[in-house]
């Protein structure tokens, strides 16, 4: 960028993004993951949901950002005609601010040099980390696909019902919603045997003809 590599002994970083681009090219299924994104939690750790807009979902603390968006509507939001590499982009990112960074300098050492941040494993870390525990792993399902995943499943009767009930009242309700309702003990336990099953916890709703009944989650960092 300089014409002199010794220039990036020299750079101190103030902020550094991670994102991971997915192409969706129907614009009814970036519509549908921003919708179910809504459903999630409210509070994770420090992070606080932000979904009052259109196309973007943030998770903010203070010193970290997470964020999921339509980068084309978001694009053409400003005015412009996107660029090829914006175009069906559906985004996911994640921004350590100054203050993260600083953190980092003074518990771990890590200097806020490019060299430092620059590697596959801090960009699987961070992007897990702060998007993935919120977003959750497993494909999404209308409630009648995703009932009749589990009822093939091992599971017992009871679990069966049980499990289905679970995912019927974060579909009403939500995840936030959820987490009070059900004890500890049986919100783990719920997610851990949805996670095994491959099916997300957030259902596609069943009324609305113009969403999938199922949708392959685009969160993927493997």
């Amino acid at each position: 960028m300089f014409l002199d590599v010794t220039m990036f002994d020299r750079i101190c970083m103030l902020r550094i993004d991670y994102r991971l681009d997915v192409k969706i090219p129907d614009p009814k299924h970036r519509e549908l993951l921003l919708h179910l994104y809504k459903k999630t939690v409210e509070k994770f750790r420090f992070q606080k949901k932000y979904d009052q807009y259109d196309t973007t979902i943030y998770f903010n603390s203070q010193s970290v950002q997470g964020c999921c968006y339509d980068k084309e509507e978001d694009v053409k939001a400003e005015g412009r005609i996107p660029e090829i590499y914006e175009k069906d982009v559906f985004r996911f990112e994640v921004r350590l601010q100054n203050p993260h960074l600083n953190h980092m300098k003074s518990r771990k050492g890590r200097e806020k040099w490019l060299e430092e941040y620059f590697k596959e494993s801090l960009y699987r870390h961070y992007m897990s980390k702060y998007l993935g525990a919120l977003l959750y792993e497993g494909d999404y399902y209308k409630i009648n696909k995703a009932r009749t995943r589990i009822n093939q499943s091992s599971l017992t009767k009871k679990e069966k019902e049980q499990l289905i009930e679970f995912l019927k009242y974060v579909s009403r309700h939500g995840i936030e919603s959820a987490k009070q309702k059900y004890t500890r003990y049986y919100f783990r336990k719920f997610l851990t045997q949805l996670k095994a099953l491959k099916i997300n916890p957030i259902l596609i709703p069943k009324n609305r003809k113009d969403f999938p009944s199922f949708m392959k989650n685009p969160f993927c960092l493997y």
